[in-house]
């Protein structure tokens, strides 16, 4: 058979486990964080130091966004999951209430 299905059960199942992947993402980022405040600026102020924190601290800084982000998107990819779900569950349900409509008018010219 050609076509699209879907397993709507495991699909709604699993959008509820992004949330948990997305905390998961929120406290590594937050234990990095940490981490690297503890540490401080460890590179020094001479020279190779200070051209150490020029070249180095924008990545860092972009990684930590890049983490933070992480999370949003897996928390709104879980609730995707879930709407996409919920909207093939729909299509399905309003099909069938077609084709037993179609079937009820045909039963009724018999």
């Amino acid at each position: 058979m050609n076509g699209f299905r879907g397993d709507l059960r495991r699909l709604t199942e699993q959008s509820g486990a992004f949330e948990e992947h997305a905390a998961t993402a929120r406290g590594i980022a937050a234990e990095l964080r940490e981490a690297l405040e503890r540490t401080g600026d460890c590179w020094g102020t001479d020279e190779a130091g200070t051209r150490f924190a020029e070249l180095h601290l924008p990545g860092t800084r972009r990684a930590l966004d890049t983490v933070d982000e992480l999370s949003e998107r897996l928390g709104a990819l879980g609730g995707k999951f879930a709407h996409t779900a919920g909207e093939y569950d729909r299509a399905d349900e309003d099909a069938s209430a077609g084709l037993r409509a179609v079937d009820g008018a045909q039963r009724g010219r018999e």
